[in-house]
């Protein structure tokens, strides 16, 4: 798809547009999104930024090991659960 292109590269990886997309419309939920190509500067830099900060804790996260704690796992399956239960 041509029009999800990357945008950013942090550590390798890449944040295609279709991430940063999907991030935008969360910030305004129950609503339609402003145009994102249209909004002012340090509104669009926020949002890079966001992703980008996130990102970076993601990676650093995963590099510790923290996947394979008890504790995290038992939460992650809560979260499981949660969802589950909202999605049906």
């Amino acid at each position: 798809d041509p029009t999800d292109y990357v945008m950013l590269k942090v550590e390798g990886k890449e944040i295609r547009r279709s991430e940063v997309m999907s991030l935008w419309e969360s910030l305004f939920p129950g609503r339609e999104a402003p145009d994102f190509d249209k909004a002012d500067d340090a509104v669009r830099q926020n949002v890079l930024l966001g992703l980008v900060s996130e990102r970076i804790v993601q990676e650093k996260a995963k590099a510790s090991g923290i996947e394979n704690e008890p504790a995290f796992k038992e939460r992650l399956e809560g979260l499981k659960r949660q969802l589950m239960v909202q999605e049906y």
